[in-house]
């Protein structure tokens, strides 16, 4: 879906309904199967500017979840249009795509706060020392000090 909610859908707390979040739920909770009992296919990174509905932040949070957490990685927008700010977006998913290769997923946890829940996101490498950290929020509001519809990312090094 071209928007973060569907508002034609209303308040519906369908778990099936067409919106930019309800994917990245989708994405989030489905990911310790990818690899296991199928490929994780988050859907599209949508970059562009027209003919969609989404903020910068949010498109941003899209192509970093399906880039870390995705087996497949589409992006269908007119590439040879993109601003240096999308050319930059599509050369992170990129990196990202190459890093996750490497890595794999940890632990997923859903943290319910008062104003919603934080994901938390960790991936190793083969070794374990090494890893990636992700603190998501799909909320309207602040969750924990992380801005809504965004996330947050660290490196882990383990000595």
């Amino acid at each position: 879906c071209e928007t973060w909610e569907n508002g034609e859908m209303g308040a519906a707390a369908s778990r099936e309904k067409v919106s930019t979040r309800a994917t990245l739920v989708n994405t989030i909770t489905r990911s310790c199967l990818d690899g296991i009992c199928f490929g994780n296919d988050p859907d599209v990174v949508i970059l562009r500017d027209e003919k969609q509905q989404m903020t910068r932040e949010e498109r941003h949070l899209l192509a970093t979840l399906n880039s870390h957490l995705g087996s497949l990685v589409f992006c269908s927008d007119p590439v040879h249009e993109f601003s240096d700010w999308q050319k930059n977006e599509l050369s992170e998913i990129n990196k990202s795509v190459a890093l996750s290769r490497n890595m794999k997923l940890f632990a997923v946890c859903g943290r319910p706060e008062a104003s919603g829940v934080l994901y938390q996101i960790v991936t190793r490498g083969d070794v374990q020392s090494e890893g990636l950290q992700l603190q998501v929020n799909l909320n309207r509001e602040h969750v924990l000090g992380v801005p809504p519809h965004s996330c947050t990312s660290r490196q882990i090094q383990q000595g």
